[in-house]
Order: C-alpha cells, then sequence, then structure tokens
C-alpha cells in the first residue's frame, strides 16, 4: 500500500512516474484526476477504478486493452462501494454505448423507487435507495437528517411494486424467498422479493434506471448535489454564503463543464447596484 504525499498527488506527470516507478498494480481515483494521467506510461498496472463521479467515454477508450478498468459506483452511506462496472482488455474490442454504474456488489440491494415507494419497471427513472449490511446507522449528531435519509420499513414488503429479477445480486438472506426466475427484457415487469423483517432503506438522491441488461444507469441527482473530483459539493450552500457578502444581492452557482471535460464551480452573482458578475 503507498500512500502518496500532497506534492506527488499535485503534479500528475510526477504522479505517473511514481506509479511506474512502484510497479503499482491496483490504482483507486477520481476520473477528473485520471484523465490527466499519461496512461501509456503506467505499464506495471493491472486494474484502474475510478468512483466519486462519471467517467467520459474519452478516459475509458484510452484504458481499453491496457487494463481492468472499472466503473465503481456507491456512497459513503452503505461503505463506499455498492455496484461496479467492468471493461477487461478481452473486451476493448466490443462496442459500448453506455458507461453504467454496472450491477450490484454482493449482498448490496438496490431498489428504484418512485416518490411513493413503488419500484420502477426496466427503463424508468427513480431514486436509487440501497439496503444491505454495509448500510450505517446514521449520521453523528444530526437526527433530522438521519431520519431523512435512512427509512426503517417494519416488514418491508416490495410486492406492492414491480422491480427486475436483476435488481438485487450475490447471497440471499435467510428470510429472503427464492425470486422468481425470467429473462429480462426492455418493459417486463417481475414481482419482488418479500422481506419481511425490518429493514433500512438509504436514500441516495442519486437517479438512475435499470437496463434490459440488468446493468443500472445513472441519470444525476434529484436535487442540487453536485460532485467536484469525487468531493460532495452543495450548490445551495455556496449560495447562501455568497448572498451574506456585503454588496451582493443575489447569486446562482453552477457545475460547469471544461472544454477538457473537467469540472468547476462557476458562480454568477448579482451586486446590490443590479451588474451580473461572473
Amino acid at each position: 500500500l503507498y500512500v502518496l504525499d500532497r506534492d506527488t498527488i499535485g503534479d500528475t506527470g510526477g504522479f505517473t512516474g511514481y506509479i511506474s516507478r512502484h510497479r503499482v498494480t491496483v490504482l483507486t481515483l477520481p476520473p477528473s484526476y485520471a484523465s490527466h494521467l499519461e496512461i501509456d506510461r503506467l505499464d506495471s498496472l493491472r486494474v484502474l477504478l475510478t468512483a466519486g463521479e462519471p467517467p467520459t467515454p474519452e478516459l475509458v477508450k484510452r484504458c481499453a486493452g491496457r487494463f481492468d478498468y472499472i466503473n465503481a459506483y456507491g456512497p459513503t452511506e452503505n461503505s463506499v462501494c455498492s455496484s461496479y462496472w467492468k471493461l477487461t482488455p478481452e473486451d476493448a474490442g466490443e462496442p459500448f454505448d453506455k458507461i453504467t454504474i454496472g450491477t450490484p456488489l454482493d449482498n448490496v440491494k438496490f431498489f428504484i423507487l418512485d416518490r411513493f415507494m413503488s419500484t420502477q419497471p426496466i427503463g424508468i427513472p427513480g431514486e436509487i435507495h440501497l439496503a444491505g449490511p454495509g448500510i450505517a446507522r446514521g449520521y453523528l449528531n444530526r437526527p433530522d437528517l438521519t431520519t431523512e435519509k435512512f427509512i426503517k420499513m417494519d416488514g418491508f414488503n416490495l410486492r406492492r411494486g414491480t422491480m427486475p429479477r436483476a435488481l438485487t445480486t450475490g447471497h440471499h438472506d435467510a428470510d429472503e424467498p427464492n425470486r422468481e426466475h425470467g429473462d429480462v427484457q426492455a418493459g417486463t415487469r417481475h414481482r419482488a422479493p418479500a422481506i419481511s423483517s425490518p429493514v433500512t432503506l438509504y436514500r441516495t438522491g442519486d437517479l438512475g434506471r435499470f437496463l434490459s441488461s440488468g446493468h443500472i444507469e445513472f441519470l444525476g441527482r434529484i436535487d442540487q448535489q453536485v460532485k467536484i473530483r469525487g468531493f460532495r459539493v452543495e450548490l445551495g450552500e455556496i449560495e447562501a454564503c455568497l448572498r451574506m457578502m456585503p454588496g451582493l444581492k443575489d447569486a446562482v452557482v453552477i457545475d460547469r463543464v471544461m472544454e477538457d471535460g473537467d469540472h468547476c464551480l462557476c458562480a454568477y452573482v448579482v451586486s446590490e447596484t443590479g451588474t451580473g458578475t461572473e
């Protein structure tokens, strides 16, 4: 295990040299950082795992055929990783039209629900909810936020809705009956597994949908939260701080995509005199 100092991380050329010099084989990075690396020099690498934000197709194409590329998804509230999409060197020649967040890890359950807590059929967007042994107990000293995000269901039974068979994967729980099997095709519906014992669902705030392949497509957020280099950023909180500054009447903050594919925060403010400034 190599822990790098801030100076090495701040210099992408030096970082690439460090990885090559120490013959690092497995690397985990935010996609926005990985896109600046000299991929050709990473000759010792077997696996590149990116997480924290969606990767660009350009990054995936640069990595294809060189090593295993994994696009991982999962909030910290579910012990970080919940699902993954993998591209191996053998798959490099195969065309892919979507970079998804893949399929759930073992013992992780994905539920894509509407605002009435009913499961969505294949292809229909909804909020991603997670369940399983990795779910946290809540937020420290934030009971209000814990109640909002961690939903405790007593005798939760998803049979009132429908879901594709591929929604869950891995080991069966002792109290979970066998799933009904069948081909997963676009537009079809499947009865969901009943969960008779109490369970906690974590509301991710992420929008997603199941594809006919069983993979999950990430579609963005249902609120103003954005990811910048893997860090969660609440745009509304920044706007509120800007409005408190002397001489400013209003402010709007957006997540702007630059020409190189990198993301940055951009604020637009209106002064007390009515002059707009970027």
